[in-house]
This record gives C-alpha cells, structure tokens and sequence, in this order.
C-alpha cells in the first residue's frame, strides 16, 4: 500500500543544482485499536492496494477501530533522487514536508481543528467545460475517464468565505478546506457552518462539496 505526500520537496547541492522529488509514502503494517474490546491489533499492509489517503479506508473494516500507529519507509518518484542518496538524510526530507504542511495548515494543538473539512470536488467533463467558460483561470486535475478534480479550497474563496468567521468557526485564511473552532459550543454550529460554506459554493457554481471527515454515531 502506498499513499504520495502530494508535496514537490526542493533539494539543493553543493553546487548549487536543484532538484525536485515527489515524495511517497508505502506503508508495511500499522495498528489499530478495536474500541469495544479494548484490544490492539496489529495489521499487515502488504499486498492491500487501496489508497490510505481514503479516509473510508479503515472505517470500511469496522466501525470500531481506530488508527494507533503506522509503520512504513519513504520512497520517490524521481530518478534525479538517487544522486542524494547519502547527502540528504531522511530526517531533512521529512522535515522539509514537514515545514510544507505548517505553513499550510494550522497546528490543531493551538487551533482546534481537523486538517481538510472538504474534500476536493470531482466533476465530469461537460462540467469542468462550464466552469472554464466563466472562471478561465481556474485550476483543476485530470483524473483520467474524463473525470477532472477541481481544488475546492479555491471553490470556498471564490465564494467570498476565505477568513470568514462563520457560527464560531473560522475559514482559515490559507487554506479555505481547514475549518477552526474559534468559539463554537456545539455541534449544531459546526452544522450550521457546513451548510453555509456548501449553499454559498453550489449556488454559485451548482456543485455539491463533500465534507472529509467521517463522523462516528
């Protein structure tokens, strides 16, 4: 099983050449934790070739394991990689993703949040067309079958929400996917922010947007 970082990591050498790997991950064995029986289990990965970056993927076992610990080595896509074998250390290439992540993401012990509320919005092709005849500069993914994936971060900004303070969550101001409870009580606020965010997104471009976490009964 694998799962790609989604970050380009730049390197530099000695002399100054830079370079750019895509970083992989590919996961050997993990634990979970079963939260009726108290029980730890330990689960191999191998020959499992669903993406971990599905966030159904554990939950489609059962609804009462949770993820404990992961196991697994880094790898690249990107042959240019191996003339650093030996000069970057994996500690600096997991730093530098690292770095990539902080800078987008709020760090939840200080800002209560869950990292991507949304997921990013999947369109047919007569759909993307549409979308690119009113907003040319939009950015967007093939995905192959004619299947495109659109950043729905950039979907909630164009709507005019990025920073905004909705219900006591806030739409943080760099990443418009990461919701951040700045005094939000109760679920039902969270409810009525999610549902601001999606209304204002599908009447302005008649998609549905997805929300990323699964919620536990």
């Amino acid at each position: 099983m694998k799962w790609d970082l989604g970050e380009n990591v730049w390197l530099g050498d000695e002399n100054g050449i830079v370079t750019w790997m895509r970083t992989e991950a590919r996961i050997q064995a993990m634990s979970v934790s079963d939260l009726q029986a108290l029980a730890q289990q330990h689960v191999l990965a191998e020959g499992d070739d669903r993406e971990f970056g599905d966030s159904h993927y554990m939950v489609s076992r059962a609804d009462n394991l949770a993820l404990v610990n992961i196991s697994g080595q880094l790898v690249t896509r990107h042959s240019e990689y191996n003339r650093y074998m030996g000069r970057v250390s994996y500690d600096e290439i997991r730093n530098a993703v690292l770095a990539i992540r902080t800078e987008k993401l709020p760090d939840p012990r200080q800002k209560p949040n869950s990292g991507s509320f949304f997921k990013n919005t999947v369109v047919e092709q007569w759909k993307l067309h549409e979308l690119l005849e009113m907003y040319p500069s939009m950015p967007y993914y093939d995905m192959g079958n004619k299947m495109y994936k659109i950043p729905t971060g950039w979907l909630i900004e164009k709507a005019g929400l990025k920073g905004k303070l909705l219900h006591g969550m806030r739409i943080h101001e760099k990443n418009a996917l990461v919701l951040i409870n700045e005094s939000a009580t109760s679920y039902a606020q969270l409810a009525a922010a999610r549902k601001e965010i999606r209304v204002a997104v599908q009447e302005l471009f008649q998609v549905i947007i997805e929300q990323e976490p699964l919620e536990m009964a």
